[in-house]
């Protein structure tokens, strides 16, 4: 429970330094990742959006964010310095377009 709140903290600072357009990242590219729309729609989600947490030390692709942008839930990787947080939720996010792509 400690390193998901730690996570949820890394989480929102995150967020914050997004929204000041500090970080390579936007807010929409995250909504996209999540949501797989780059836009809220009119009538809002069918299920409101979630956050759940990667656990699994010994998984390495449990460093990355995941998605399921059929429920939007967003799963968060559990780290213990916000550099390493911020440097794969940021990877994640910016490759993730490319993702399949051969």
């Amino acid at each position: 429970m400690r390193h998901e709140n730690q996570a949820f903290m890394f989480w929102k600072d995150w967020l914050l330094e997004v929204d000041e357009g500090t970080r390579p990242v936007t807010l929409q590219q995250i909504l996209t990742f999540v949501s797989g729309v780059d836009t809220i729609p009119l009538l809002g989600f069918p299920y409101p959006p979630q956050l759940e947490f990667l656990h699994g030390d010994n998984d390495s692709r449990r460093v990355f964010p995941e998605a399921n942008t059929c429920q939007v839930v967003l799963r968060l990787p559990l780290h213990t310095s916000y550099d390493n947080f911020i440097h794969f939720m940021e990877s994640g996010i910016l490759q993730s377009p490319t993702f399949g792509v051969i």
